[in-house]
This record gives structure tokens, sequence and C-alpha cells, in this order.
């Protein structure tokens, strides 16, 4: 396992990044997320998929046993990663797991068929955000998608509601959540609109937005209570080369 030594990169590290780090360790990371099957049937054995914020390797895994296709996660929390060789990839040959920040892939240009980026959006800031999608699109493939999984925005709640208007005074975005146990912050969530998570596909230079919506049964951090909640799967394409 992980020497506490190597658990903080030698990349700056943002605020909502050292929570991560430092609240989280190895396969205890929230992982309820997932990626929708219209976007998982899209996938091809031998296809090569990157999963940027991999965490534990739970998305990557099941990527590379259900689609047969080679698998690669990068996570900037060593003791996550060092989990994941030595639980995953001893096992399931098309794993392989890197220790990597999204927004500086060492990866060349066009590499990869696909990327997917799960819970890892509303983990971190806008201008990070950002950064993830540049990178995506640097390094997949002309005619390749990138998928992401988030958390939706629910203004059905009023106390969830009066939850994201709470925080917004602390975060300064509308829909992120302050999610702590008992007293400790564990990390900053942000949900998403549609309209959110579309734009960002847009504003990247992506083409042929699709989306699925679907309610999945997970835990709160927070207060356990277990409980529908909903979630989105959003995908574009790269636009082929002089498109």
């Amino acid at each position: 396992m992980a020497n506490k030594e190597r658990l903080t990169p030698s990349w700056q590290l943002t605020p909502r990044e050292k929570m991560w780090i430092e609240n989280f360790r190895a396969h205890e990371t929230p992982a309820s997320l997932k990626l929708a099957d219209d976007f998982v049937k899209l996938l091809n054995p031998n296809d090569e998929v990157l999963d940027i914020g991999c965490a534990f390797g739970r998305v990557a895994n099941f990527l590379s046993i259900k689609r047969e296709v080679s698998a690669i996660g990068v996570d900037i929390n060593m003791a996550e990663i060092e989990w994941a060789k030595e639980f995953i990839s001893k096992v399931n040959k098309g794993t392989n797991f890197q220790e990597m920040n999204g927004t500086q892939l060492t990866f060349p240009e066009n590499k990869f068929d696909h990327v997917v980026m799960v819970g890892l959006l509303g983990g971190v800031e806008l201008e990070v955000r950002e950064d993830l999608f540049k990178e995506a699109h640097r390094v997949v493939k002309p005619g390749g998608k990138i998928a992401v999984a988030e958390f939706k925005i629910n203004l059905d709640d009023s106390e969830q509601v009066k939850k994201y208007e709470t925080d917004m005074a602390i975060t300064g975005e509308w829909g992120s959540r302050i999610v702590k146990k008992g007293p400790k912050i564990l990390f900053i969530a942000k949900h998403f609109t549609e309209n959110e998570l579309k734009e960002m596909f847009l504003n990247a230079g992506f083409e042929s937005i699709e989306l699925r919506e679907q309610a999945i049964e997970t835990e709160g951090i927070g207060d356990g209570i277990k409980k529908a909640r909903q979630q989105i799967t959003v995908w574009g394409t790269k636009p082929p080369i002089g498109h």
C-alpha cells in the first residue's frame, strides 16, 4: 500500500483536490455514479479507453470486463492508484493505472478511442473542469467520444434547494454542496443541470451531444440515508480532422 509520504503529488493541488487526498484513501472514495448503458454499448472490444479521475479503478475495471476494452485509469491520489494496481490490475490484465493529473496528461494527442470521467467534475473547481475538458479533447481520437456522469441538481427537494442556497455563500457556485461528516468537511460536491454539462462539451469543441438521465440508489455521504438520486450521463464526439 501507499507510503504516506507519497500521498501528496508533486504538482500543485487545488483546495478541493487537497480535500479528496486528505479525506479519502484507496477504496474508501465514494463511488456510486455510473455510465449510462447506452454509452457503454458504444464501446468496442480492444478500444483504448482513458478513465480520468479513476479513483480505485471501479469504472475502468467494469468497462474492461463488460466491453473487453483496454482501460487506463489516472488519478492524483497515489493511495487509490496503488490499491487499483494491487487489487485490480493483478487480476484484470485489461486495466492499467497511473498517478497523473487529468489537467496535465502526459499522453500524446489523439491516443485514445474514448475518454470517461465519472464523478470527477463535481468535485473540482470550475477552472479545473475546463482544463480537464481541454485535455480530454486533446488525447481522444477524432471521431472518439468523451463521457461524463454526474449528479443532477435537485430542485424538487426543498431541503436540498435550501442547502444549495446556504452553501453557495461559501462556494460561490449555485448547485454546490458542502459535504460533512459531523463537523468535518469531506469535500465540496457540485450538482449540474443538463445545460451546464452540455455547455462544457460545446465549449471544448465536441459535437453530437447526447444525454441520458437515470435514478441510482445510493447512500448520502454525510447522513448515510439510502435513497434514489438523479444522475446524468452526457457524451459528445470529437469532430473528424478537417471538419
